[in-house]
């Protein structure tokens, strides 16, 4: 039984849009397994098998190295690919909705109103707390600062445990929000 064709795609053992490098190091390796003088103490049938697929890689190589040989071999790949089988249509006019079927238009309406947005905050007063990840971070720039001109390292330590200490709070408050506001939907 005959093997299919392969693409050189295949051969090489690469996408069909892999890029350049990955093209040749494909073919590197391959060349590596199956050139015949890594096959020199094997049998005749090894050696055979060996040979053709050293030919079908270099063929591979030589097909999609270049890249106008390799547009081109794109382009009759896919002139030669088979048509997509097609759906045959019913005979009749199509679908059509009938005249006394309105209902959808009913459901049109209820979908128009629908929308994506979520609702408003509940009013309250506005809470310092959203601002303090920021002032932490801003407290750690300026010990940083100060540590560095000065050469202290306590205090660039304590800006590195600032920051750290802002990081954290940039990450919890929005959940602790979250929580809250969870808390007070009914719906949730």
């Amino acid at each position: 039984m005959a093997e299919p064709a392969r693409t050189h795609y295949e051969v090489l053992g690469v996408p069909t849009g892999a890029d350049p490098a990955e093209i040749r190091r494909a073919y590197v390796k391959l060349a590596r397994r199956f050139h015949p003088d890594a096959h020199a103490g094997r049998s005749p049938a090894e050696r055979a098998h060996a040979d053709r697929r050293m030919r079908d890689v270099n063929e591979a190589w030589t097909a999609l190295s270049d890249p106008e040989r390799r547009r081109a071999y794109d382009a009759r790949m896919v002139r030669a690919r088979p048509p997509r089988p097609t759906r045959e249509r019913p005979p009749g006019h199509g679908w059509r909705p009938r005249g006394e079927d309105d209902t959808w238009l009913d459901d049109y309406a209820s979908w128009r109103a629908e929308t994506d947005l979520l609702p408003p905050d509940p009013p309250g007063p506005r809470k310092p707390v959203r601002l303090l990840p920021a002032a932490v971070l801003a407290a750690a720039g300026v010990a940083a600062i100060f540590g560095l001109v000065l050469s202290a390292r306590p205090l660039l330590a304590l800006a590195i445990a600032l920051a750290g200490i802002s990081l954290s709070l940039f990450v919890w408050i929005p959940f602790a929000e979250l929580a809250r506001s969870r808390g007070h939907d009914p719906d949730a």
